[in-house]
């Protein structure tokens, strides 16, 4: 910048004022910059002072760390809004905790910084855990050095359970009014908490109240007795460290783990016990179906066996397999309980077409109970040998001395445990330029038809951007930059940001036979929410859509038929309260036309809908079941189904033989599947039509051991059939309004080549972090693989199905984050979440 005259070059008395009049409104005026003779802004004190404000808060919350909560709390003008900072671990597990300023209040994030003694233990195989949520406390008992007993007032006993190898370490008083006096701190007791060992002492300096640590190690199962002094005994805490991981230092000594041969050779060492024509452990005439169904009178041909196995145990049945029919499915092992009911076949031989096959096969018994092994004795009069035989242990290894044989094989020759039966797919990830907003299930839910759709040789995906924004993305299918565009910035603000505090509220979308998006969410009984592009397939220019004039508008669901035919669908009215209706898009008006109420309700219930399925044929279809109370999952009931060939005008049962005039209701549809409540039925799952135009669908159902399990329902061209395709051991709670996310409601698809997929993830059983899919084309054959490594948090999954249709590929939104309220305030780690298109090509 140049000065006229130059700088230090004037001796001119109007420059010297004016500098002075400059310099008072810089050190004194409410201005924030101040321009210099050259016309550039100078901050002023004020501004500086507001800088270097800011820099301090923003520095204290890193820097500073608190010795308490309360200190911390008291400073809380000092920590910004969102920030976190640490307070010091008041029970000595970590150095210190994270804790994050949540609207004046701090709440602990539960994240930690650990100290190098607890980096420490990591490496060596241990874990902290919470003392105080597994002490047992027995009040005024204090047990002595060599096992004696006594009542004192002042002091209270705390049992630990333990393992060999747990640490417990106490800090407190640790010494008593009598000098040189050696007292146990620290003593191993058995199951009974009876006295065993000392395992800490320490020698008195008479005080009475001096405090210090003391720590040890538990020698075998049992409890740790810990002695605590009541009073005058501040900040006294009591750490706990689990042995949890094997280090290579454990192995091959004695309470560590056994090496390779050794394993091997306790599961090879099992006893064989034969069988083979015992009447004690067989049936004549009995066949059990691979269903579990049970035929009587097969005839003197046939025995069934019931083995008594442990889960591990090993059946063999060498003899006669097969029948006349090619390709047949033949159960000839049955995992059975311990009462001698169905409970999965443990294997399965497809016949030949002949019913004279020699063969050896064998099955591993999945639990506890009995095994049904299906043996031909005799063959046109003709008496057939066979052989029934079990590898049974008289103990078992980790209740699974077959498996840890298979898994430690496939590591000693460089394979993965469990990897043949998981299959591995494997998923592109393409990250956004925006990060999303994952409180609540906004971006992933399993009733959002469509987020991501391929449409002029683009892909789009809309979502709940950071700040609560609807946005909207574009990306053409050959590759390059995403471009996006805030949504908010449409001209009234049409979508109402920002996004409600409500998992109902997320966004769906289509693209028009003409290339006009459309895109409508932000709603949960609220006036109707939409936006339609200006121009095709341009995301920067919108104006606001209405479908209904009705105030209380949710779950908006946009579907585009192959002959160019858009329809929205959606309810009208509250929950437990409400009717479903639909409108056609007229493309020459840019408009929708007047609504049809497709199902009708007595307003005492809901129909909640399945994923609407759409058809190569043009053909729609319907699928629905009751939910009678908005307060429990577990009213659901119920499954119902329409089909429409003319664009949704017109509705009939699945083969096309009754028609169902509109509106639809209970009695007035096809009832496809008998599902009574707390079944587990959960509303609002996937749906799919195959390529054949036959619908499937999907949903949980509790087993005979309140296990949550999915299952397959479809119609073959005859009738619906219905089949569990998981055999989870773990219940889902659905006696809430909302579920938890530790498993998704599950979602289908089929495929042009044929193939039918159940899409599910789930935070049990160990599956943390995986995308999973089970091919259920095959009935009685499900097989499972695994599409994806990723970390969905508490998320749903959403998909869609007529890209999967189209070109057998996957093409979803992942991200991470809460499904709600479910996760307290932790939800609010999930503001600004990076998100992802995931594509996967399936088998």
């Amino acid at each position: 910048m140049a000065y006229v005259p130059p700088v230090g070059q004037t001796t001119d008395p109007d420059i010297f004022l004016d500098n002075v009049k400059r310099a008072d409104r810089l050190v004194n005026g409410p201005e924030a910059t101040v321009p210099d003779r050259g016309g550039v802004p100078l901050d002023s004190w004020r501004q500086m002072m507001a800088k270097n404000d800011e820099i301090r808060q923003n520095l204290i919350p890193l820097s500073r760390q608190y010795m308490t909560l309360e200190a911390a709390q008291a400073d809380i003008a000092n920590i910004p809004e969102g920030s976190t900072t640490y307070v010091r671990s008041p029970d000595g597990g970590s150095l210190a905790d994270e804790y994050i300023n949540n609207g004046g209040t701090l709440t602990a994030t539960g994240r930690k910084m650990p100290s190098q003694l607890t980096v420490e233990y990591l490496s060596d195989g241990f874990y902290s855990v919470n003392a105080s949520d597994i002490w047992q406390i027995t009040p005024n008992l204090v047990i002595f050095s060599g096992g004696e007993t006594g009542t004192y007032s002042d002091y209270d006993a705390y049992f630990l359970p333990c393992e060999p190898g747990d640490i417990v370490s106490y800090f407190g008083v640790i010494n008593t009014a009598t000098a040189s006096q050696v007292n146990a701190w620290l003593i191993q007791c058995d199951g009974n908490k009876n006295y065993v060992s000392d395992i800490a002492t320490h020698v008195s300096d008479g005080s009475g109240n001096g405090q210090g640590t003391v720590s040890g190690e538990a020698t075998q199962t049992g409890y740790v007795y810990v002695r605590v002094k009541k009073s005058a005994n501040p900040g006294w805490n009591i750490g706990f460290l689990e042995k949890r991981l094997v280090t290579t230092e454990d192995v091959g000594i004695a309470g560590g783990v056994a090496e390779y041969n050794t394993v091997k050779g306790i599961a090879d060492n099992g006893e064989t016990i034969n069988y083979t024509g015992d009447s004690n452990f067989y049936t004549v005439g009995i066949v059990m179906l691979l269903n579990g169904g049970i035929n009587t009178a097969a005839g003197t041909d046939w025995l069934a066996y019931y083995v008594p196995v442990k889960e591990g145990d090993e059946i063999t049945m060498a003899g006669t397999y097969g029948s006349l029919q090619s390709g047949q499915q033949m159960a000839y092992f049955i995992q059975l309980d311990a009462d001698k009911n169905f409970v999965k076949p443990l294997d399965i031989y497809v016949s030949e077409g002949s019913t004279d096959v020699q063969l050896t096969r064998s099955a591993v018994a999945s639990q506890d109970g009995f095994m049904y092994v299906r043996v031909r004795r005799s063959l046109n009069n003709e008496a057939k040998p066979y052989s029934v035989t079990g590898f049974q242990r008289p103990y078992q290894l980790l209740q699974d001395v077959a498996k840890i044989r298979a898994d430690v094989d496939d590591l000693m020759s460089g394979g993965v445990p469990g990897a043949a039966q998981t299959p591995f797919i494997g998923a592109n990830l393409d990250v956004l330029p925006v990060k999303f907003g994952n409180m609540y299930n906004y971006n992933s839910a399993a009733f959002i038809q469509n987020n991501v759709v391929k449409a002029g040789g683009y892909i789009f995906i809309c979502g709940n951007a950071q700040g609560q924004r609807p946005y909207v993305f574009k990306k053409s299918i050959n590759g390059g930059a995403w471009s996006y565009f805030d949504l908010t910035n449409v001209d009234g603000n049409p979508l109402a940001r920002p996004t409600a505090d409500d998992s109902h509220n997320a966004y769906c979308m289509t693209v028009t036979k003409d290339g006009y998006i459309i895109i409508s969410g932000n709603m949960h009984a609220d006036p109707c929410r939409a936006v339609i592009s200006d121009n095709p397939y341009d995301i920067n220019s919108w104006s606001s859509i209405t479908y209904s004039d009705n105030a209380e508008i949710t779950y908006p669901r946009l579907t585009l038929l192959p002959n160019g035919k858009t329809r929205v669908f959606w309810r009208e009215g509250s929950s437990q309260a409400g009717q479903y209706y639909t409108a056609l898009f007229n493309d020459s008006a840019k408009v929708f036309e007047a609504k049809l109420k497709l199902i009708e309700t007595d307003l005492l219930s809901n129909a909640y809908e399945q994923r609407i399925g759409v058809g190569l044929d043009n053909s729609l279809h319907l699928c629905w079941g009751y939910r009678i109370a908005s307060s429990s999952a577990d009213s659901n009931y119920g499954l119902f189904y329409a089909k429409s060939m003319d664009n949704g005008l017109t509705w009939t049962n699945a083969d096309g033989t009754i028609n169902y005039p509109l509106p639809l209701n209970e009695a007035n549809c096809e009832k496809i599947a008998d599902i009574a409540q707390s079944s587990g039925y959960v509303n609002q799952n996937g749906g799919a039509v195959d390529r054949d135009g036959k619908y499937h669908t999907c949903l949980w159902q509790h087993d005979s051991n309140n296990n949550t399990q999915i299952m397959h329902i479809w119609f073959d061209g005859t009738t619906w059939q219905i089949e569990q395709v998981t055999h989870f051991n773990f219940h889902i709670d659905t006696s809430g309004a909302y579920m938890d996310g530790s498993m998704n409601r599950p979602l289908i698809a089929c495929t042009r080549y044929g193939k039918t997929y159940v899409f599910y993830r789930t935070n049990k059983g160990g599956m943390e972090g995986q995308v999973r899919v089970i091919d259920v084309t095959t009935p009685g054959s499900p097989v499972e693989f695994i599409l994806a490594r990723f970390n969905y948090g508490f998320l749903e999954l959403s998909l869609n199905t007529d890209i999967i249709l189209n070109d057998n590929n996957v093409m979803m939104l992942a991200t991470r984050g809460a499904i709600g309220t479910a996760q307290g305030n932790s939800r609010y780690f999930y503001t600004a979440e990076s998100a992802y298109l995931m594509t996967a090509a399936l088998p």
